[in-house]
């Protein structure tokens, strides 16, 4: 904990999900944060208003396309660390609008990198791509160095950015620390993003709200975001203490069984003790996904000396937590002791 107290740490797209519980975990350390997201919703950033990040860190409402502002900004922070989660992250959207999707995740980390090069004082750029940065042709459990690709315009994009990544840390960043993080479907609570199934599956718990599924034989990894968080957080310190420019990262949960989406309402169900009504959607009017999506994560669980909490305990606290939150109780708590428990004692 003490290695990253008192960091200047700057964090892209910090009102998002996963990066408001980063913001919120590294604040609880001790570490001075940095955000830079364009101005939140309180329909869809509920979790960094609840977390009060608007005045635990010093916020930038700002966009990464625009490279003069993303550059000024970054001289005047002057980060020694940088963890970039800034972009479209959802598949169904870059459907509906794939020059926003390549605009934002290729190009806006690409001026990025551009800031950094530029930028001594910066040390170490974790930049999160996806899960779906594979050619998924096959079943199998894809590792960091297979290839890439991608058939939809969101794991195109972020195929896309990897290469770009590469390019910069090998031509531009000899000086810095710079690592790719490739984990999907981390689920936990404050995840409020449209067409995602926990919370589709969480709102239809509390509301009845009519839940339809893609594709209920998919599966995916399932990670909780304690763990994930924990591994960007291991990951920093590894790097800050290690020689290497540039590397790539799996982030996946070890289970023994992998579990679809079907399984998954099942088990929510059974958690919540409420009946959960679901249809299969008209996959015809769909966008097509990869049905079975595994990483090989052996390099981060050995390296970083990683582990994951079980299947049941990832969804009993995602189920706590939101029973807390609808009901108007204290909800922090719990937060602030799954984060000492889960994530602080870990590092």
């Amino acid at each position: 904990m003490e290695k990253l107290k008192n960091k200047k740490i700057l964090i892209t797209g910090h009102t998002g999900f996963k990066g408001s519980w980063l913001s919120y975990t590294l604040f609880k350390i001790g570490a001075k944060i940095y955000g830079i997201s364009l101005k939140p919703s309180k329909k869809i950033n509920r979790n960094f208003f609840l977390l009060g990040l608007e005045s635990k860190c010093i916020n930038y409402f700002q966009d990464i396309n625009n490279l003069k502002e993303l550059n000024k900004t970054i001289n005047q922070i002057r980060p020694e660390i940088i963890f970039h989660f800034a972009a479209q992250p959802l598949i169904s959207e870059s459907f509906e609008d794939p020059i926003k999707t390549f605009q934002t995740n290729v190009f806006g980390t690409q001026n990025l990198m551009e800031c950094c090069r530029k930028n001594k004082f910066i040390k170490v750029i974790i930049i999160s791509t996806t899960d779906k940065v594979y050619e998924n042709n096959k079943i199998r459990n894809f590792k960091e160095e297979d290839k890439l690709n991608g058939d939809d315009p969101y794991s195109a994009s972020k195929a896309a950015t990897e290469i770009l990544i590469n390019s910069y840390s090998k031509s531009f960043l000899s000086d810095k620390k710079v690592a790719t993080v490739r984990a999907g479907n981390v689920i936990g609570f404050g995840d409020y993003s449209k067409n995602r199934i926990i919370p589709d599956l969480i709102e239809n718990i509390f509301s009845k709200k009519a839940l339809f599924i893609r594709q209920l034989e998919s599966y995916r990894p399932w990670h909780n975001i304690l763990d994930v968080t924990l591994s960007y957080l291991k990951l920093c310190i590894y790097l800050n203490q290690k020689n290497i420019n540039y590397s790539n990262w799996n982030f996946s949960p070890k289970f023994k069984k992998k579990f679809t989406v079907e399984e998954i309402i099942i088990k929510l169900s059974k958690i919540s003790k409420k009946k959960i009504y679901y249809k299969q959607a008209n996959t015809k009017k769909i966008f097509k996904e990869k049905k079975f999506l595994s990483l090989n994560s052996n390099k981060s669980i050995k390296t970083l000396k990683l582990k994951n909490q079980n299947i049941d305990q990832t969804l009993n606290q995602i189920y706590k937590l939101n029973d807390l939150y609808r009901n108007n109780k204290d909800v922090i708590s719990l937060i602030d002791k799954l984060i000492e428990r889960h994530v602080i004692n870990e590092i």
